[in-house]
């Protein structure tokens, strides 16, 4: 995975995202350290990262608690990928936490709910990021996700007062 992705980026002209994977036989990369270990054996800063919040439901992180989105974003930083992450999938999961089962379900109507995605909306690490989903229906069906997780997402003032706070 890591010469594949060596030879990507060679080829590129531009960054290189890697999506985590829900932790099903043969994944390459589900927990956040699995990802930094796949990074840092490619070697080329141009990589990047893109979370799926089923996926990272589904390898057992606890985006179904505030703790737990708490714990997921201060891993990200103590692995050194926060400042490579430009994309998150924001679905949500049909099946239970670390099920390892990739089953996108519409934002708020699955195993996460709506105040997971309400704390991981809130996170600054988001700031400035494009957030999109990926389920099932048709144009209506999307833009209902889409407006019911503009809904979540605290205000620019909001996100600015969080950043001054102590963690």
């Amino acid at each position: 995975a890591a010469a594949t992705l060596r030879r990507a980026c060679g080829e590129a002209a531009t960054a290189v995202a890697v999506e985590l994977m829900a932790g099903t036989a043969g994944a390459v990369a589900s927990t956040l350290p699995e990802a930094a270990r796949l990074f840092d054996a490619v070697g080329d800063d141009r990589l990047r990262l893109c979370l799926d919040t089923c996926h990272l439901f589904a390898a057992g992180y606890a985006l179904d608690e505030l703790d737990g989105v708490a714990a997921c974003f201060e891993e990200l930083r103590a692995v050194g990928l926060a400042d490579r992450l430009i994309l998150v999938h924001a679905n949500d999961a049909r099946h239970p936490r670390g099920s390892r089962r990739d089953r996108h379900e519409h934002p708020g109507r699955g195993r996460i709910g709506r105040e997971g995605f309400r704390a991981i909306l809130a996170r600054p690490e988001l700031a400035g990021l494009s957030v999109i989903v990926e389920t099932e229906g048709d144009a209506r069906a999307h833009r209902r996700d889409v407006a019911f997780l503009r809904r979540l997402r605290p205000s620019t003032a909001d996100r600015a007062s969080a950043r001054r706070r102590p963690r």
